[in-house]
This record gives C-alpha cells, sequence and structure tokens, in this order.
C-alpha cells in the first residue's frame, strides 16, 4: 500500500512539473512534455528536476536490485538538445561508478546514445526508452567487447579480478587510481525508496 501511494506521488509531482512548463514551451519543451506524459518509472527508478524552471534537464535515480552494482545508487543527469527526438538527450553519471562503459568524467558510453539506425537512437525512441536502457546497463553481466576503458578490458581479460574491483569501489575505496564514494550514496530523493545498508 505504502509503495501505490509513494507511485501516485510521483506521479502527481511529475504532473505539476508538466502543468509548470506549459504554455511556455518550445518544441522540444513539448516534445519532452509528451514523453513525460506517457513515463512509466519502473521500480528502482526515480526521477526529478533539479531545476524546476526548466523541462529539459532532469536526473534519474537508478538503484538495480540485481547484478553487479546491486544495492548501490545511480545518479545520471540527462539534457536535451535542440534538436531533441533527431538528436539523442546527453547522459552524464554523477555518480562516480566503477562501469565499463561509464567514463572517469561521468561520460556515459551507451549504444543507445549513438547515432545508429540498427540499434542507437533513431527519432522514435524518447525517455522511456532511455529509461529502460540505463536500467540494462547497469545490469551488463557480459564481458564488453566495445568498451575501451580499463573496467571493460578487466571485466573482458580478468573477470575474478573485476568483481573485487566492483566491491572495492561500493567500499569506498580506490580502484585503479579512482576514489569512489561508499554505497549506497543518499540522494535526497523525495519520496524515495533508495537502498539503504
Amino acid at each position: 500500500m505504502m509503495k501505490l501511494a509513494e507511485e501516485r506521488k510521483q506521479n502527481q509531482e511529475t504532473q505539476q512539473s508538466q502543468q509548470r512548463f506549459d504554455g511556455r514551451l518550445s518544441p522540444r519543451s513539448l516534445q519532452i512534455t509528451h514523453d513525460l506524459g506517457n513515463l512509466n518509472l519502473p521500480d528502482g527508478v526515480k526521477l526529478r528536476f533539479p531545476n524546476k524552471d526548466n523541462i529539459r534537464e532532469m536526473e534519474f535515480l537508478i538503484s538495480p536490485s540485481e547484478g553487479y552494482w546491486k544495492g548501490g545508487n545511480f545518479l545520471f543527469r540527462v539534457s536535451f538538445p535542440e534538436d531533441y527526438k533527431f538528436s539523442p538527450p546527453n547522459v552524464h553519471c554523477l555518480t562516480k561508478v566503477y562501469h565499463p562503459f561509464i567514463l572517469e568524467d561521468g561520460q556515459v558510453d551507451m549504444g543507445l546514445l549513438r547515432i545508429d539506425r540498427n540499434q542507437g537512437w533513431t527519432p522514435s525512441k524518447g525517455i522511456q526508452d532511455l529509461t529502460f536502457s540505463l536500467i540494462i546497463f547497469l545490469f551488463i553481466e557480459t564481458p564488453p567487447t566495445d568498451s575501451c576503458t580499463r573496467c571493460g578490458a578487466m571485466m573482458r581479460n580478468d573477470h575474478e579480478q573485476f568483481l573485487l574491483n566492483v566491491a572495492a569501489s561500493f567500499r569506498g575505496e580506490v580502484v585503479d587510481g579512482q576514489q569512489y564514494e561508499r554505497q549506497p550514496i543518499e540522494y535526497g530523493f523525495p519520496g524515495s525508496n533508495q537502498t539503504t545498508q
């Protein structure tokens, strides 16, 4: 019952955000508003707008319930270019995470964000597709063949050490010269059911 109340509250907050933006929207913002109206957030995903007056930038908190990154909280900032729908959104991971497709500066290298008719971004894609891709992104368990990061090479070549590195990163240790914050990190999302220890 508590979960239903939280979902209802989050839907109301999203609708209120949309109403604040209506009336002064560019074509890009109208498309984002349309996408948000059709958005269904799965379990383990929260959405907020860091600037209540800017619909073109949002944050997703993803808390995986399975996989290597289970038990962590990962914050992604999504911003939309002027030609959104024809170009993919920009996605940046604000949480330092030991992941084969997240660069040290937080840049996200995800297939969906590439402009590629076969498997990447097309104008028919939207925020719902992005949300599902971010979830799948944190459930990846197959060693990547196209990752150019040290983490990707470790996952491919020494899977046991890769698992040790993920665990060390969750404890807030230094891995491959990078300092990580202890997971789960609390981000203060309203109505959040973030993972806790």
